[in-house]
């Protein structure tokens, strides 16, 4: 090689490591407050995903307060549904025997079995009231734990922008 050739190849080098330098180096200013914008969307987004969960939570707690009240009240009419069915199909069935024809009797048959099927819907009635008590008993656990979620959101969305706020404070400072 030739002293010109060298020289060039040096500059060419020496060129590309500078370069390379440069490219590997600090990010300038727009690169850093961009990366702090991206990072406040991320912040908002948690708080607004937060929110919309605390929203949801309180939904689901209205309707699992909402269910219990309807099924405590189910259950007050079907107790006294089941109560009353009870004492009818009981009464049946200790005149049962009684009847001095057989189309009497036929007749007595029937009854109690109307009466069976009476108590028997009373108690699925009453059963169905207390299922609807459960439910809404976990609705709200269920709600609960997600509005607890929720505020966790909120508040760790809330800290993310405080801390990018600083961040963004220190680069405005330091580009000063």
């Amino acid at each position: 090689m030739t002293k010109v050739s060298k020289a060039a190849l040096a500059a060419i080098l020496l060129g590309s490591l500078s370069l390379t330098a440069c490219a590997t180096g600090q990010k300038d200013f727009a690169e850093e407050v961009t990366d702090v914008a991206k990072d406040w969307r991320k912040g908002e987004k948690k708080v607004a995903e937060g929110e919309e969960m605390i929203r949801e939570a309180k939904a689901e707690i209205r309707k699992g307060e909402k269910q219990i009240s309807e099924g405590e009240a189910a259950a007050k009419k079907a107790t006294v549904k089941v109560a009353n069915a009870q004492e009818r199909y009981d009464f049946a069935m200790t005149m049962f025997g009684t009847s001095a024809t057989a189309d009497e009797a036929v007749k007595e048959a029937k009854e109690i079995k109307s009466l069976e099927k009476a108590l028997k819907e009373a108690q699925e009635d009453l059963t169905l009231a207390k299922l609807k008590q459960r439910k809404g008993r976990d609705n709200i656990a269920d709600g609960n734990k997600k509005l607890a979620k929720g505020e966790k959101m909120v508040a760790d969305g809330r800290r993310e922008m405080e801390q990018v706020q600083k961040t963004y404070r220190q680069i405005a400072a330091s580009a000063r």
